[in-house]
């Protein structure tokens, strides 16, 4: 064949291929929760591309949330809050009130993971109205998750159950909507109901919904991590031993799903609770250490203090009072 040919056959060949191989906003979508790493990789090579599909309107708006959200998933905050202002503020100059509900939820997520619940609340009530106002399912699915967990970490039970059984009425809308943005997973609402059911001591209840989740779609990655995290846990409230020590094993071979340093001491620090409750005091200390190390040296003030608080808690427990006593000081 005449090397032109080959030449021109290329030139048409390869941008096709790339468009075949460049993944779907709703494809991205799916894979924000359970492979954030992977998924920024992606965003950023479609952002370094220029791509003019992702160039203006919703679709720039949508690569933006989901940029947005890897960020808190992976530990990136800051990031996170710069992102989700910014482009509320170009979605209002776009005139799109319904992709503002999206960024308030990623803004409330990163004031929440900084354990900032005063500015994360009225941000959350702001997204759940505009949810509704805009009939974004998606969103007020998101929006009613994280006020449920902000209830359940202040003891305002009653609001979280309302919450939550509000957001699994209205999960099979989300796939419904006619504009796809982003979507948690269900087994994240299983996850938050099973701890109410917990802290009332039903724990048969909250094991049995946690375990269904495991057959749920995007229970993957680091999805099927926190099921099995709260599945070992919930176990260990019910004395089901064998069960405990499985989903432990399950979840530390889950580890390598996790794609940043702040995601993986986030697992240790649960993790280490675990070791704790089963007496494995030398692993919990070592799974501690590395986790307060790693939030020290990525300025992560609220995870410090709990890993340094159950340190605190292993070394009462184990006899060492002079340097649980200081740890807690």
């Amino acid at each position: 064949m005449d090397f032109r040919v080959i030449v021109l056959s290329l030139v048409f060949w390869l941008p096709s291929l790339w468009v075949n191989t460049t993944p779907s906003l709703t494809d991205l979508a799916t894979q924000v929760y359970p492979y954030p790493a992977q998924t920024l990789e992606q965003i950023n090579n479609i952002e370094r591309q220029r791509l003019p599909e992702f160039d203006e309107g919703l679709p720039r708006l949508q690569l933006a949330l989901l940029k947005c959200e890897t960020f808190v998933q992976q530990g990136e905050y800051e990031a996170a809050l710069n992102l989700a202002r910014m482009h509320e503020a170009r979605a209002k100059a776009k005139q799109l009130p319904q992709a503002t509900p999206y960024f308030l939820n990623c803004m409330a997520a990163a004031f929440m993971q900084y354990g900032d619940v005063r500015q994360a609340l009225p941000i959350l009530d702001k997204a759940v109205l505009l949810s509704r106002e805009q009939q974004q399912p998606q969103s007020l699915v998101n929006a009613l998750l994280l006020r449920a967990r902000i209830d359940i970490d202040t003891a305002s039970y009653s609001s979280a159950l309302e919450d939550l059984r509000l957001a699994t009425d209205i999960y099979p809308d989300t796939a419904r909507q006619a504009t796809n943005w982003i979507t948690p997973p269900k087994a994240y609402i299983d996850i938050a109901m099973a701890d109410l059911y917990a802290l009332r001591n039903q724990t048969n209840q909250a094991y049995q919904l946690v375990l269904r989740a495991l057959d749920q779609p995007q229970v993957v990655g680091k999805v099927r991590l926190a099921v099995t995290l709260s599945l070992a846990r919930i176990a260990q409230q019910n004395n089901q031993i064998a069960n405990r020590d499985a989903f432990i094993l399950e979840a530390k071979n889950l580890l390598p799903e996790l794609g940043s340093a702040v995601e993986l001491a986030s697992s240790y620090q649960q993790l280490a609770e675990l070791e704790f409750a089963r007496g494995n005091y030398k692993s919990a200390k070592q799974l501690l250490e590395l986790a307060l190390n790693s939030f020290s040296k990525h300025k992560r003030t609220l995870g410090e203090l709990t890993a340094t608080r159950s340190l605190a808690q292993l070394a009462l427990a184990t006899g060492e009072a002079a340097k649980g006593l200081a740890l807690m000081e």
